[in-house]
């Protein structure tokens, strides 16, 4: 004889609360994803904008930019100094 196997009646709710708050989740990141591509598109045409105002092409803009950048810092590298008791 085999034992029937009863499920407790809490997991098909609680399975079908995870399927709801995945959806809401995957909707919520796309609408995330949308607004931050927008807010990228808002910002590049500010920034075209200002750039126009001063008269400055996007040439320059890239060299003033350019000459703008840090330059990378070499570090130095210290031996290792053993303790000789």
């Amino acid at each position: 004889m085999t034992k029937e196997v009863t499920l407790n009646p809490k997991l098909p709710k609680l399975r079908a609360d995870n399927e709801k708050d995945r959806a809401k989740v995957e909707m919520l990141l796309s609408r995330i994803e949308a607004r931050e591509k927008t807010i990228t598109e808002l910002e590049n045409t500010d920034i075209i904008g200002m750039v126009r105002e001063i008269g400055m092409t996007p040439e320059q803009l890239y060299e003033l930019l350019s000459g703008l950048r840090p330059k990378p810092v070499e570090k130095e590298v210290k031996p290792v100094e053993e303790n000789a008791e």
